[in-house]
Formats: structure tokens, C-alpha cells, sequence
């Protein structure tokens, strides 16, 4: 049986993650029968019962879990069912996506609960792959939030940070991962959602471009930049996510990329611990042969960011309560805001004042910022942004509601959804254990439909 791992525990510097519990290492030994799904199963349940104070996991049902192990461990024997890409890998799903067997409560009880008709096709294409469901992840109410403090099913802790966050609001997905808990999982991003606690539990999570995974049967947040996104311990692990759910091939770059350093604030100043990883993970790479290109964004981020915020505060309630009248469970917008546990999320879903901006003259400015990114970048001859995927460390969990109300994390992480960039936030500072620094992720991004070149890039950059 695969080596059960310590929370935290993570790749040292320039080793690919395909030892241990890689999911790409648990795919081969699954294949080459080395491993069968069931005492697999019974690992991960074990796990998870003995993390239960982490709450990672919102719905975890040990006797389908391993009902569902020991009926492909059945088909394999008879030989009836051919092997599929992900074969029997267990996959931890965010609970605001519709899967089989769960209620989708997006982490509150302002949403009727009930289990879903059918499987959100995001999740249904793994499925089809061979993925079994692990369990629903933990998350901020209804997504809206930055530290996964969810009145409902406790605060997801940081492996990687003890006592402090996970980030948001796919904390629970990135937790899960980084305790050991799962070797993949799905998450979704709307504003960093799935990006900051990436970065937060030393993980890799990755933002496709908006609209190419498919976003049926998911609890909305703002459905302009909503999307669902992979997670995994290591870029070569989420990729065998995203090649199921899209068919596209990915393989590492041949070459060292060229990549835009982004230079200034951004979105806010970078914590002086995270900027001193940064400078080492750059000269390492730029060894490597790696060219750094230096750009200035602040004046198309700061209006891009200000934009994205715009159509976020314009259409969050309408989106939900429009899905819950699609799912035949209608609100009224006072009584779904009413039904909010936590208050900073019960505020974010106030209905906007009559004479507040609407969405539609900010979508269309942000199209048009957007091809102004890709013209910048194209003058620089640099076709993939790089820059930190969040500016200050995790908080501690008991620093108190007003930290977590500030701009604490960056804004930075905006600048995906509202220009509809790819981006993956990958673990790549290492301390002198060879445990990825919390909060030191970077994020390698690119134009709309440049997915599998961001991926590429990301994957030679970490085995540099």
C-alpha cells in the first residue's frame, strides 16, 4: 500500500512528484496491479476519520466509499471493463458541486437541500474516466469568502500552517490535498477561490479559461467568472484532471519558457518573507534558462480588478437566486439573504442599490482590457504572465472577522476571472525541509484559450 503521508508533507526541490502518494504513482501501481482499489479506499477512510478536526471534508460516507472501490475491483477481475484514464483515483469534490449521492449545500443551510437529479457534467466526464468520488470538500458559505470559515461544518485548518487558514474558498479541496486526505480533487474559482488556498496549503490549483470546463450544475457565485478547476499536490497531477475533463493532450514544454515578471504593486504590496522565495525561486529558474521579461500592469489591473468587483456585487444574488428557480427550489432574494449564516457573506449578498452600476457595461470593458493584455504582452515577446499568486501569508485562524474583511490575501488573484485568463498557482519556495512555504505560490497565466500552454510551462518550470 502506498506510504501514508504526514500532513504537510510535499516534494523536495527539483523532484517530480511521482512517489509516494502522487496520483500519477497510485494510477500506475492501480494498472500494474501492484494496488487494488479496496485497501486503497480503506487508507483514505482511515484518514480522513483521524483528520475529522480539520474539517476538510463537509460529506464523507465510508460504506459507499468502499462500496464503490470493491465494485471496480470486481469488474477488473472479470476483465469487462477496460481500463480508463483515471481508473479508480479517488477525487475530492467541492460541496457546491452536484454530484451523485450528496446534497449540494455549498456550505450553508440557506439552500434547500436536496440531492441533485443528475451529476454536474464536470464531474460526470471524470467519472466516465474511471474517478471515484472520495467525498464533498469543505468551503466558505455559498463560496463567498477568502478563509473557508464555514459556521455549518466547522473551519477548514492548514496542514501546511497549523492554526492558521486554508484560504477560500476551496479551502477544504486544498486541505484535503495537502494533509493526504485525497490525491485530486475539483475546486472552483470565481475571484481566487480556488487559486488562494492553493497557494495558502502548498498545493497546485488551475483556473481554465473561463467557459471551457463545463459549469452546469454548480452553485453559483457570479456566473460571468465562474469556473470549476482542478487541485492536486503537483501540476503533473491536475493535469490528469484536466485532460479528462477536456481531451486535451498536455505535455511539458521542450524549452525554458519566456515569461512577463510582473512588476509594481499590482494589488498590493508583497509580504517581504514571500517577495525573498520569490527572488530564489526566480534565480533558480532564470539558471535554467528561464528569460524573465519585466512588465507594467498597474494601470490595466487596478481598473480590471475594479471591474471584476463591479459585476460581482451587480449580479452574485441574482445568479443564485435565478439557479435556485432553474433547480425548482425558488427564494425570494430577502429570504435567501436572511437564510445566511455568516454575516460578511450575508452583506455580500445584500441586493444592490437602485442606482448601482450594472454588469453589462463592465463585462464589456473588461473584453476590451483584455485584448489590451494580449497586445502587451505581445510587444513584450512574452506570451505567459508569471507573478505571486497571493501577497501576504496565511492569517491565523483566530486573528478575528476583521482581518478576513480586509483585502488581507491581494486582489491580484482577480486579474484571471476579469480577463479571462488560464492560470495555475503551483507550489515551487521550499524551506529548508523541503516543504513548500505557505503563501508562496506562483501563478503562471495566459490569454483566453492558452490552457494547455500554460500547463505546459507550469510543468517544466516545476521539474526546475
Amino acid at each position: 500500500m502506498h506510504a501514508a503521508a504526514a500532513p504537510g508533507d510535499a516534494w523536495p526541490p527539483g523532484r517530480p512528484a511521482d512517489d509516494a502518494d502522487s496520483a500519477g504513482a497510485l494510477l500506475r501501481a492501480l494498472r500494474e496491479g501492484r494496488l487494488s482499489r479496496a485497501p486503497v479506499a480503506r487508507d483514505f477512510a482511515r484518514r480522513i476519520e483521524a483528520a475529522r478536526g480539520g474539517h476538510a471534508f463537509a460529506w464523507h460516507d465510508p460504506m459507499a466509499w468502499l462500496a464503490q472501490a470493491a465494485a471496480v475491483d470486481a469488474r477488473a477481475r472479470g476483465r469487462d471493463d477496460a481500463p480508463r484514464l483515471l481508473d479508480g483515483l479517488p477525487v475530492a469534490v467541492k460541496d457546491n458541486i452536484d454530484t451523485p449521492g450528496f446534497a449540494t449545500t455549498a456550505g450553508s443551510r440557506a439552500l434547500p437541500e436536496r440531492a441533485p437529479a443528475t451529476a454536474a457534467p464536470v464531474w460526470q466526464r471524470l467519472a466516465d474516466h474511471g474517478a471515484l468520488l472520495l467525498g464533498k470538500t469543505n468551503m466558505d458559505e455559498l463560496g463567498a469568502g477568502g478563509a473557508s470559515r464555514n459556521p455549518r461544518f466547522g473551519d477548514v485548518a492548514n496542514p501546511l500552517a497549523p492554526g492558521h487558514t486554508a484560504g477560500g474558498s476551496s479551502g477544504g479541496s486544498a486541505a484535503a490535498l495537502a494533509a493526504g486526505l485525497a490525491p485530486l480533487a475539483l475546486g472552483t474559482d470565481s475571484s481566487g477561490s480556488l487559486r488562494i488556498p492553493a497557494s495558502f496549503c502548498g498545493v497546485a490549483g488551475f483556473r481554465p479559461t473561463t467557459g471551457s470546463y463545463p459549469g452546469a450544475g454548480i452553485a453559483p457565485l457570479t456566473r460571468a467568472f465562474d469556473t470549476p478547476g482542478p487541485m492536486a499536490r503537483s501540476v503533473a497531477d491536475l493535469v490528469l484532471l484536466h485532460e479528462a475533463i477536456t481531451g486535451e493532450r498536455v505535455l511539458a514544454a521542450t524549452q525554458a519558457p519566456v515569461l512577463a515578471w510582473v512588476r509594481g504593486s499590482m494589488a498590493g504590496p508583497l509580504h517581504p518573507a514571500l517577495a525573498s522565495a520569490h527572488d530564489a525561486v526566480l534565480a533558480r529558474w532564470q539558471a535554467a534558462g528561464v528569460r524573465l521579461v519585466p512588465v507594467e500592469l498597474d494601470d490595466l489591473a487596478v481598473e480590471a480588478i475594479a471591474l471584476q468587483k463591479l459585476v460581482g456585487a451587480a449580479s452574485r444574488l441574482a445568479d443564485l437566486s435565478a439557479d435556485l428557480v432553474t433547480r425548482g427550489q425558488p427564494l425570494s432574494p430577502h429570504e435567501l439573504q436572511a437564510r445566511i449564516a455568516t454575516p460578511a457573506v450575508r452583506a455580500l449578498f445584500a441586493p444592490p442599490a437602485p442606482d448601482a452600476p450594472a454588469a453589462g457595461p463592465a463585462l464589456a470593458r473588461l473584453a476590451v482590457l483584455a485584448e489590451a493584455l494580449r497586445e502587451r504582452l505581445a510587444r513584450a515577446g512574452a506570451p505567459l504572465l508569471l507573478h505571486a499568486s497571493t501577497l501576504q501569508p496565511p492569517a491565523r485562524l483566530d486573528a478575528g472577522d476583521a482581518v478576513f474583511a480586509t483585502n488581507y490575501y491581494g486582489d491580484n488573484a482577480r486579474l484571471a476571472p476579469a480577463l479571462s485568463l488560464a492560470a495555475c498557482s503551483f507550489p515551487c519556495a521550499r524551506d529548508a525541509q523541503g516543504r513548500p512555504i505557505a503563501g508562496a505560490n506562483l501563478e503562471v497565466a495566459g490569454c483566453a484559450g492558452s490552457d494547455a500552454q500554460v500547463l505546459s510551462a507550469c510543468l517544466w518550470l516545476e521539474r526546475h
